[in-house]
Formats: structure tokens, sequence, C-alpha cells
């Protein structure tokens, strides 16, 4: 009985030993992919980011607006834009969902606008200066932010 219980024990250290073999392997077939990779755009889905809107602010009617954007894979406008806020100071990290106050598609509005009175009744943190830039998306990749509007509300 002990000799068949150290073979069996015997048998499973050996069996452990080839699972160790064959992950070290395969772990080592499979290089990393090299930094460069994601320059080149045919490795992105989406391929060419959108060109970045130009942001401006209107104090006639307490608005901002920004020039159409055009993606490059297909010469045409590109239709939905994301306006960002940021309170008091500039983020460390852009693109995040939590800072978009307002999503612009061309299919609800032609005018590239952004009205404060909406916000305000929205989403006013009270007194101090807000931050505001805009993006544009394609459906697969989102433009570099633009230039960023500084606002001071009392």
């Amino acid at each position: 009985m002990k000799i068949l219980f150290f073979f069996r024990f015997k048998k499973i250290k050996y069996i452990q030993l080839l699972l160790i073999i064959v992950f070290i392997n395969f772990c080592s077939l499979s290089d990393p992919i090299s930094e460069d990779y994601y320059k080149d755009n045919a490795n992105i889905a989406g391929g060419e980011k959108p060109l970045t809107p130009e942001l401006s602010y209107n104090t006639e009617n307490i608005s901002i607006q920004w020039t159409e954007s055009i993606d490059p894979d297909t010469n045409l406008p590109v239709s939905t834009y994301f306006v960002y806020c940021y309170y008091k100071l500039l983020p460390e990290a852009y693109y995040l969902d939590e800072d978009i106050v307002y999503i612009w598609d061309k299919n609800e509005s032609k005018n590239r606008e952004f009205s404060f009175e909406d916000y305000i009744e929205n989403y006013y943190e009270g007194a101090g200066v807000y931050y505001f830039t805009v993006t544009a998306f394609d459906g697969e990749r989102e433009s570099f932010h633009s230039n960023i509007v500084q606002i001071a509300f009392e």
C-alpha cells in the first residue's frame, strides 16, 4: 500500500513538472508587441482620429461654439461632439465620461453650440472658474481635445 501511494504521489509531481514546462514554453512563444505597434493606424480600430475642433466663447448669448471636424478616413464631417467641463482645476486625465456635460449630435441640432443656461440649470457647482473643451467623435475614435475656454462664474 505504501509503495502504491508513493508511486501515485511521484506521478502527480511529474505531471505538475510537465505542466510547468509546457506553460513556460507557451509563454515564451508569444512575444510581446513592439512599442511602435499602435503608432500604425492599421493596428487601431477606427483608423485616423477626427481632426481637432476649435472652440470659441460667445459673450453675446453666453455659449461656446466649435468648428466642424472632418473624419480623415471618410473626408466627411463628424456628427458627434462631446463637451467636457472641469471645475476650478484642469484634470490630470482628459476624456473621462464623468466630465462630459453635453453631447451634440448633428441629427438633433444644426448649430454646433452649447448654451450655459443649460449648464447652469443642470451642473452648476458654484462661483469659480470653469474650463470647457470639445472633442469630435466619428463613431470609432475621439479627436484630441480642442483648445480650452476658461470662464469665471460669480
